[in-house]
């Protein structure tokens, strides 16, 4: 994955290495384990195998950067140098933890996901930064599906309830006399206040 893609693409592999994932316990049967797997980052997913031979390789798990939630640091078994990637599946909402092999390589993963994920509508403002273990380890809350209990550690984007610029209170094109030309068009530069992808005429 990744020799064949262009750059700028969506199959084009921003970055992979070696980490540890904890099991998502997605079903009643599972129990709690760790194992390394290769992950792969694109523009529109997060993948990883269970080894980095291409040819022999098999995808484990796949989540696409549309469907993640929360990229936060989070306490985990004592294991250091982890974060979790929160994301909806199928209308359920799962939680992948993983563990980073330094506190260097942590931040450019998590970095680059938010980055990627930054314009999604369904983010979430807060977090828990422990595990759940029957309650949240992080607050005792006995419910899984509470709010977080802790803000968010970044700022994804503007959002609408951000203040506006102020309102200039002079008109700032003088008043033309009788009988003046209409003045030449001149370029217009318009600044967005929020995220905007321009449409060229």
């Amino acid at each position: 994955m990744g020799k064949m893609s262009q750059q700028g693409s969506l199959d084009e592999v921003l970055k992979h290495s070696w980490m540890t994932k904890r099991s998502q316990l997605k079903s009643r049967l599972s129990w709690t384990n760790y194992k390394d797997r290769w992950f792969c980052l694109t523009r529109s997913s997060l993948v990883y195998f269970d080894g980095d031979d291409e040819a022999k390789r098999k995808e484990k798990g796949r989540i696409f950067m549309r469907d993640v939630k929360l990229v936060e640091h989070v306490t985990l078994d004592e294991r250091p140098h982890s974060f979790q990637v929160k994301y909806s599946e199928a209308g359920q909402e799962y939680t992948l933890y993983i563990q980073a092999k330094s506190d260097g390589e942590r931040e450019e993963w998590v970095q680059l996901v938010r980055n990627l994920v930054k314009y999604n509508n369904g983010l979430v403002d807060k977090y828990h930064p422990g595990l759940w273990g029957g309650k949240w380890l992080c607050c005792g809350e006995g419910t899984k599906s509470v709010v977080g209990c802790q803000p968010i550690s970044w700022t994804p984007r503007s959002t609408k309830s951000d203040p506006a610029p102020p309102v200039p209170l002079t008109d700032p094109l003088p008043p033309l006399a009788l009988g003046d030309p209409p003045p030449a068009p001149e370029r217009v530069v318009v600044v967005a206040v929020y995220p905007f992808t321009a449409i060229e005429p």
